[in-house]
């Protein structure tokens, strides 16, 4: 009977965290005007590993001094292959901007890229476009590949 009791104790303050939690997490959301990052140009580049990992860097800009970059956002394509790319921008809905460009530059790595065969990629950040080639297959062995 104790330990039933002490169950049902930490199940109960697990549902009441969640609840909470969930909230602020939805406050968070309301109180900020989510968008697209303005990309201007897109570059990629290998890491040094095998399987080779991707890297895409991106330059933009940013509509006002109180905007900063949100959440990447990554899928592939299954018709054309393309990777597509989402950068989200957050600003705080009651914030005062100066309203002037302000640049970017960031990276990360393309998921997705091990197991893929030798070829021409394509890459799509909010619109803009780069290409990369893998010389060679993207995987150790026949027993490593995604395809």
């Amino acid at each position: 009977m104790k330990k039933l009791l002490i169950i049902l104790s930490v199940v109960i303050v697990a549902i009441i965290l969640f609840v909470v939690l969930r909230k602020d997490s939805i406050k968070e959301k309301d109180n900020f005007a989510i968008g697209q990052a303005l990309v201007s140009s897109v570059n990629v580049s290998f890491e040094e590993s095998f399987p080779l990992g991707v890297r895409v860097n991106v330059i933009g800009d940013l509509p006002d001094t109180c905007t900063t970059l949100g959440d990447v956002v990554q899928n592939r394509d299954k018709d054309t292959g393309n990777f597509i790319v989402s950068i989200e921008t957050k600003r705080p809905l009651d914030a005062v901007c100066e309203m002037a460009l302000t640049p970017f530059d960031t990276s990360f790595i393309l998921e997705g890229t091990t197991g893929l065969a030798k070829g021409t990629y394509n890459v799509v950040v909010n619109g803009v476009n780069a290409t990369f080639t893998f010389q060679v297959d993207n995987f150790i062995s026949d027993i490593d590949t995604i395809k």
